[in-house]
C-alpha cells in the first residue's frame, strides 16, 4: 500500500516530468529584460550598490542579540586558527582513488573560515577579523584554480590537474567569484586600509576578468549553458544566479559588466525552458534547492537591479518552480524521493520565502516559517551570499504564529485559534505536537489522546467544553493583515465548539507590533448561556513564574524571558503539568520530560459577555 501511495503522489506532484517533453522557446528572462527597457531601464549601478549595502547594514543591525553572538563566536574561532593547504595530491585522489572528499572537505574548511571572519567583521566594524581576512583572501586569490576536482571533466585536458591554459567555472568558482564580489563591495574601505596602493582591489579585479568575465564570455561548450541545444540542470541557475551576482556588484568595467549580464540572461533561459509546465523538479526535492532554490536568487537580483520594472509575481511556471518544494513535503522533513533526493530534505529557507514573496504566496511564506522552524540556518552557513540572501529570516526577535482552519484535517488537532509564539527563535509559548504513534492515533480514541485536545493547545475551555473534530467545526471571519509596523490574525472561533459549549461568538485577535516588538491577544466572546468559568489555556514546556499581580514569566535553560501580561483582577493562575510518557522519545527529544499549562480561570461567574486582553513582551 505505501509504495501504491508513494507512486500515485509522485506522479501526481510531477506531472509531465515523468513523460517525454520537449524544450520550449519560453525566453521569460529575455522577454522581462526587453520589457523593462534592457540596461537602460536598470538602476544607476552605484546607486544599485549603495542600496545593497545599506540593506545589509539594517539587516546586520536588526540582528537578534543571540544571533549576533553566535556568528561573533564563530568568527573568534576562526580568527584564531592557521590556513589549511589544499594539496596536489588531494586533487589526484579522485583520478587515482575517487575519493574527492579530503580535496571538497579542505576546500570547504578553508572558504568556510574566511566566510566566519567576513561576517564577524560585517558585525563589528572594528578591524578584528581584518588580518586574517587579508591572509585568507590572499591565499585564495594565490589559488591556482577554484575548481573543483570533480568537474574537471569540462576542461578539455580532462579531470586531474587543472589547466592553467584553460580556466573553467563550476559550481565552486561561482560560488567564489560571488563571495569575492561581495568581499569587495562591502569591506572595499577596509581592505585599502590595509594596503594604500589598493593591491587587494587591483587583485580582485584580475582574478573577476581571469575566472570569470573571459571564461563566461569566450567559453560556449560548458554543459551548463544550454548553448548547444543540451538539456541543463541545477548547475545552470546555480552558476548564473552567482555571476549575475558577482557582475552587478563588482564589475566595475560598463561594456564587461553588460556583457556578462546579457549571458547570462540567454543561459538562464536554457533552464527555464527545459522546465516541465508543471514547475516539478525532475532532480527531487534536494536537488531543488540547487535549481528552483538558485533561480529564485537570480530573479530576485535581477528584478531589484531593475528598479521594480520586472516584475515575477504573474508568471505562473514561475511560481510553480517554487512551489514544487512544499508540493512533494510529506511531514517533518520527509519529502518524496526520486532520483539523486534524499527521503530526509531541510530546504533553504531563504529560498522558499523568496518565492512566497515575489509571487506574493502565503503558502510558500508559511512554508518557509515552517522550514524555519526545523532548522537554525545561521548556524550552517557556508557562503557569504548564503548568509545575507538569508538576513531577512534572521530578524524577527519574537514571532507568533497562529491558525483558524477546521477541525478536520489531516492529522488534524482540535486546534482552532491556537498560536504560538517563539523569542529570538526558541519556544516559549508552544503547540505540543503528536507523539509516538500508537494504535490509537488514528482510530476512533484518536481524540482521547491528550495532545490532541483543544485543552492541551493554547485556546479557551468555554463552559467546561473542549472544541470537538469534524468538518463542520470550523472558524469564521477569518481576517489576516500585515503593515510596516503591525501583523493582525482574527477569527471567530466559536464554531469549532459543539453546541453544549452554548457559546455564540468568541473573536480571538492577535497583534503583533514590530515596533513595541509586543504580541497581544485580544478574547471578546458572548455566551447563550454561563454553565462553568472561561478557562483560557496556555502551553509550555518552561517553567513559569509568578513574579507580581498580572505577570507571569517564563524563562528558558539561556535566561531568556518572556512575560505574559493578564487581567488579575479578572482571573486566578492555575498551573499543572504533564509528565510525557517515557515510551513517547519523539515528544521527550523536543520538550523534555513534561509540558506545562497555565490556565487563567474566570473569577466571576453568569457573565454572559467580555473581554480581554493578554500580551507577551520581553521584560
Amino acid at each position: 500500500m505505501f509504495k501504491v501511495i508513494a507512486f500515485c503522489l509522485t506522479v501526481g506532484v510531477l506531472g509531465n516530468v515523468c513523460a517525454h517533453r520537449v524544450v520550449e522557446d519560453r525566453d521569460y528572462v529575455l522577454k522581462a529584460f526587453q520589457a523593462a527597457g534592457g540596461f537602460d531601464g536598470f538602476q544607476d549601478i552605484q546607486v544599485f550598490r549603495d542600496n545593497y549595502k545599506k540593506s545589509v547594514d539594517k539587516s546586520l543591525a536588526e540582528l537578534p542579540a543571540n544571533i549576533k553572538q553566535f556568528l561573533i563566536t564563530k568568527a573568534d574561532k576562526s580568527n584564531g586558527e592557521g590556513w589549511v593547504s589544499k594539496l596536489a595530491s588531494q586533487y589526484l585522489e579522485f583520478v587515482t582513488t575517487g575519493n574527492r572528499v579530503h580535496f571538497e572537505t579542505t576546500d570547504t574548511n578553508r572558504r568556510v573560515q574566511l566566510v566566519n571572519l567576513v561576517i564577524g567583521e560585517l558585525l563589528t566594524r572594528n578591524g578584528t577579523y581584518m588580518k586574517q581576512i587579508v591572509n585568507g583572501l590572499w591565499l585564495i586569490l594565490e589559488e591556482s584554480s577554484w575548481e573543483t576536482p570533480a568537474h574537471m571533466n569540462i576542461q578539455k585536458a580532462g579531470p586531474g590537474l587543472p589547466d592553467p591554459e584553460q580556466p573553467i567555472i563550476d559550481l565552486r568558482v561561482s560560488e567564489m567569484v560571488s563571495t569575492v564580489a561581495i568581499i569587495k563591495l562591502l569591506l572595499r574601505e577596509e581592505l585599502t586600509k590595509m594596503n594604500k596602493q589598493g593591491m587587494f582591489i587591483k587583485r580582485i579585479d584580475h582574478e573577476l576578468k581571469q575566472r570569470l568575465i573571459l571564461p563566461y564570455l569566450n567559453y560556449d561548450d560548458y554543459f551548463w549553458l544550454g548553448l548547444k541545444g543540451n538539456k541543463v540542470n541545477n548547475h545552470n541557475s546555480w552558476i548564473n544566479s552567482n555571476i549575475l551576482r558577482a557582475a552587478l556588484l563588482a564589475i566595475d568595467d560598463r561594456t564587461a559588466r553588460h556583457q556578462v549580464v546579457n549571458r547570462s540572461i540567454y543561459s538562464i533561459d536554457k533552464f527555464i525552458n527545459w522546465y516541465p509546465r508543471d514547475g516539478g523538479c525532475d532532480e527531487g526535492p534536494t536537488y531543488w534547492g540547487w535549481a528552483g532554490g538558485r533561480l529564485v536568487d537570480y530573479l530576485e537580483l535581477l528584478g531589484d537591479v531593475s528598479g521594480g520594472k520586472i516584475d515575477w509575481s504573474t508568471n505562473k511556471l514561475l511560481d510553480l518552480i517554487g512551489t514544487f518544494i512544499y508540493k512533494v513535503h510529506i511531514a517533518d522533513n520527509r519529502y518524496v524521493n526520486f532520483a539523486d533526493a534524499h527521503a530526509v530534505v531541510e530546504p533553504e529557507q531563504s529560498a522558499v520565502y523568496k518565492y512566497g514573496h515575489l509571487f506574493k504566496d502565503e503558502t510558500m511564506k508559511h512554508f518557509a516559517a515552517y522550514v524555519g522552524q526545523r532548522e537554525d540556518n545561521y548556524e550552517s552557513v557556508k557562503s557569504v551570499s548564503d548568509f545575507l540572501g538569508s538576513l531577512s529570516i534572521f530578524v524577527s526577535t519574537l514571532v507568533s504564529y497562529a491558525r483558524g482552519g477546521t477541525n478536520d484535517e489531516s492529522h488534524n488537532h482540535n486546534d482552532v485559534g491556537n498560536y504560538i509564539v517563539y523569542v529570538s527563535g526558541k519556544p516559549f509559548i508552544i503547540d505540543v505536537g503528536v507523539g509516538v504513534y500508537t494504535n490509537e492515533t488514528f482510530a476512533k480514541d484518536r481524540y482521547k489522546i491528550w495532545s490532541m485536545q483543544s485543552q492541551w493547545h493554547n485556546c479557551p475551555t468555554i463552559n467546561g467544553v473542549m472544541q470537538k473534530n469534524g468538518k463542520q467545526y470550523v472558524a469564521r471571519d477569518v481576517v489576516y493583515k500585515t503593515t510596516a509596523d503591525t501583523v493582525e490574525f482574527s477569527a471567530d472561533i466559536a464554531g469549532a465548539y459543539p453546541s453544549e459549549a452554548a457559546v455564540k461568538s468568541y473573536k480571538r485577535h492577535i497583534v503583533f507590533d514590530r515596533k513595541l516588538n509586543t504580541i497581544t491577544v485580544r478574547d471578546d466572546y458572548e455566551l447563550k448561556k454561563w454553565l462553568k468559568p472561561l478557562n483560557a489555556h496556555f502551553i509550555t514546556h518552561l517553567k513559569s513564574e509568578t513574579r507580581s499581580a498580572g505577570s507571569v514569566v517564563l524563562t528558558d535553560a539561556d535566561n531568556t524571558r518572556l512575560a505574559m501580561k493578564y487581567e488579575s483582577d479578572v482571573f486566578d493562575v492555575v498551573v499543572d503539568t504533564h509528565v510525557i510518557d517515557k515510551e513517547d522519545t519523539l515528544l521527550r527529544d523536543v520538550w523534555g520530560d513534561s509540558v506545562h499549562r497555565i490556565t487563567l480561570v474566570d473569577k466571576q461567574s453568569d457573565k454572559l459577555k467580555s473581554t480581554f486582553v493578554t500580551t507577551f513582551s520581553l521584560p
